[in-house]
C-alpha cells in the first residue's frame, strides 16, 4: 500500500504525464526526491511505486513526451532503493519501451542503466538487441551503455561490448558510426590507427 507521500507523487506524476505538462512533472519529481530522502522513508522503493514506473514506462503517452527523460531519470537517481527483484521487473519494460521514446535522453538514460547499473550479461544482451532497432538515435544511444561495459565490465563482457561497438562503427548511419567510434577511441586510443 502506498504511503501518503508516495500517493502524492503517483498522482502528481500521472497527471503531469497525461496532461503533457513539463513543469508539473518537475514538481512531481521534487515530491519523489523529497520523500525518497526523508528520514521516515524505507530503504527500498515500495513495490507499488515500482509497478507505477513499469506502467508508465510501458505507456505510449510517456513515450511521446519530449521530456520523458525527467521521469526515466528518477530510476537512475534512486537506483540504490530498487531491490534486485524490482530491477528484474523493470528490465523487460526498459527493453520493450526503449525504441518508442521520442526523447532521445530517455534512451540515453536507459542505455546508462543497462551499462552502468545492471552491468551484467543480460544487460549486454539487451544492448545487443537494441543495437538492431530501426531508430537511428536509439542505435547511437546504445553506444553509451556499450562504452560503460568496455571501460568497467569484466573482461569477457568488455570484449563482447567492444565487438558490438566495432559493429556499430560500420552502421549505415553517420551518427551511429560517430558515437561508436567515439566510444572505441575513448576506450582504446589506438582504434583510429587500426582503421
Amino acid at each position: 500500500m502506498l504511503n501518503k507521500r508516495e500517493r502524492e507523487f503517483v498522482k502528481a506524476a500521472e497527471n503531469a504525464i497525461q496532461s503533457g505538462n513539463r513543469g508539473a512533472l518537475r514538481k512531481a519529481n521534487s515530491k519523489f526526491s523529497s520523500f525518497c530522502y526523508h528520514d521516515d522513508h524505507p530503504e527500498k522503493m515500495s513495490d507499488e511505486v515500482v509497478l507505477f514506473f513499469v506502467e508508465q514506462l510501458a505507456s505510449e503517452r510517456l513515450h511521446q513526451l519530449p521530456f520523458s527523460s525527467l521521469f526515466v531519470y528518477l530510476l537512475e537517481q534512486n537506483w540504490g532503493q530498487i531491490i534486485p527483484s524490482q530491477r528484474e521487473l523493470l528490465l523487460s519494460v526498459l527493453e520493450k519501451s526503449y525504441a518508442s521514446f521520442v526523447d532521445f535522453v530517455s534512451q540515453l538514460v536507459i542505455s546508462e542503466l543497462l551499462g552502468d547499473y545492471y552491468a551484467d550479461a543480460t544487460a549486454l544482451d539487451i544492448l545487443t538487441r537494441l543495437a538492431g532497432c530501426t531508430s537511428e538515435t536509439g542505435r547511437a544511444m546504445v553506444c553509451v551503455g556499450v562504452g560503460k561495459f568496455i571501460r568497467r565490465g569484466p573482461r569477457d563482457l568488455a570484449d563482447r561490448a567492444r565487438q558490438l561497438a566495432e559493429r556499430l562503427a560500420h552502421d549505415p548511419s553517420l551518427s551511429v558510426r560517430n558515437e561508436a567510434q567515439l566510444v572505441l577511441t575513448n576506450c582504446n586510443p589506438d582504434f583510429n590507427n587500426q582503421n
